[in-house]
């Protein structure tokens, strides 16, 4: 199946996210082997797909992939604006499609009978979601929610298929990330078993790490605004002993609140508590 067809069917992968706005494809179409193109072309790319290629080439899901393949990848693929609050898809939907987050965040999480979801993790600007499905084409395990407004990269299971079938590190990588998404589930488990401190300084460290802006005196504010009961579900603990250990924090200058946003006033105090072996 060539990528012309790829591209036709990836229109209907934008229904699983309900309200999405398209902002269109990327004009790049993939290379061919001889000859100028027929047609005059801007000579350079739109900044997205410069951004694209950019992510796709750096720590993402796809990073150790062709130029090629992922020049062929964005292709393929269209942008999507999603407003906060949107659902890009449900837990035991079908994997139709993964996406790169251009924009913006949004939350992991497994719903429960009693309404109270567990937060797995908040993802954001060059982080991929939703590719570990198209791996074994199970239905979705998790349920993603976009926490602010985003703009995405909508990456077509078909189009990775037919990728995959040209360049094999496209599936060969996705096998290293369940390898570790396989590590990381391991060490959540043994996470649990570590006392409160230790797992909230862990779930904040994780979220410095990919919204973290680091302040002149030193300071990390964490640009990504969670309750403490989202905390507490990051972390299985209830709200209220997340208020308490915040308390000691900000007693202690370790953490503090500027505007509604976490900020880590000492990333090393913190780093010694995340590293408390379990009890």
């Amino acid at each position: 199946m060539g990528p012309e067809r790829m591209k036709r069917r990836g229109r209907d992968a934008t229904a699983s996210v309900r309200g999405a706005e398209p902002t269109g494809r990327t004009r790049a179409r993939p290379a061919k082997a001889s000859g100028p193109r027929s047609r005059a072309q801007p000579s350079s790319p739109r900044v997205e797909h410069v951004e694209m290629l950019a992510m796709l080439g750096g720590e993402a899901s796809l990073g150790n992939i062709s130029a090629d393949t992922r020049a062929k990848l964005i292709a393929a693929s269209r942008t999507l604006r999603v407003a906060a609050g949107r659902v890009l898809f449900h837990k035991g939907d079908a994997p139709d499609c993964c996406y790169l987050i251009l924009k913006g965040a949004v939350k992991v999480s497994l719903p429960s009978k009693d309404g109270q979801d567990t937060l797995l993790a908040v993802l954001g600007r060059g982080d991929m979601v939703g590719e570990m499905a198209l791996l074994d084409q199970q239905p979705r395990s998790a349920t993603v929610t976009a926490l602010k407004s985003c703009e995405l990269c909508q990456l077509p299971t078909t189009t990775l298929e037919w990728l995959a079938r040209e360049d094999t590190a496209v599936f060969r990588q996705l096998l290293t990330v369940l390898s570790a998404r396989v590590r990381a589930s391991n060490e959540i488990s043994h996470i649990q078993q570590m006392p409160l401190k230790a797992r909230l300084a862990r779930a904040l460290l994780r979220l410095a790490q990919g919204f973290g802006e680091r302040l002149p005196d030193g300071r990390v504010l964490i640009r990504q605004k969670l309750s403490q009961a989202e905390l507490g579900r990051m972390v299985g603990a209830a709200r209220e002993n997340i208020n308490r250990q915040v308390a000691d924090w900000s007693k202690a200058k370790v953490l503090s609140r500027v505007s509604g946003y976490y900020c880590i006033q000492s990333l090393q105090a913190l780093e010694r508590l995340a590293d408390l072996d379990a009890r």
